[in-house]
């Protein structure tokens, strides 16, 4: 999917973060690109601009990425688990147009 800059500038809840990503150390690339690079890899997504995962996180991200609906998780409380699915639920409300969570 190809944005120009002016339909880029329309999510402006994720522009405002893409746009000051320079200033927070993140490597600086155009903002377009880091967008579309954002959407195409939910781990990519939630490591930078959400919280730093552990390896099993970034395996259950790529759990839910493959779209099967039946994957079970087996683990211990205090896992991070809610804060994983919360922000997989935040990816596809940000890239997802007419989305609804719930």
């Amino acid at each position: 999917m190809q944005l120009n800059r002016r339909q880029f500038l329309k999510t402006a809840a994720i522009a405002g973060a893409f746009v000051a990503a320079p200033s927070l150390g993140l490597p600086e690339q155009s903002p377009i690109s880091e967008f579309v690079k954002c959407e195409s890899d939910l781990v990519y997504f939630v490591d930078n601009y959400c919280f730093k995962l552990f390896p099993y996180q970034k395996e259950i991200l790529r759990a839910i990425e493959s779209g099967n609906r039946f994957t079970a998780l087996p683990a211990p409380r205090q896992a991070g688990k809610t804060r994983v699915l919360n922000a997989s639920n935040l990816h596809h409300a940000f890239f997802n147009r007419y989305s609804t969570i719930g």
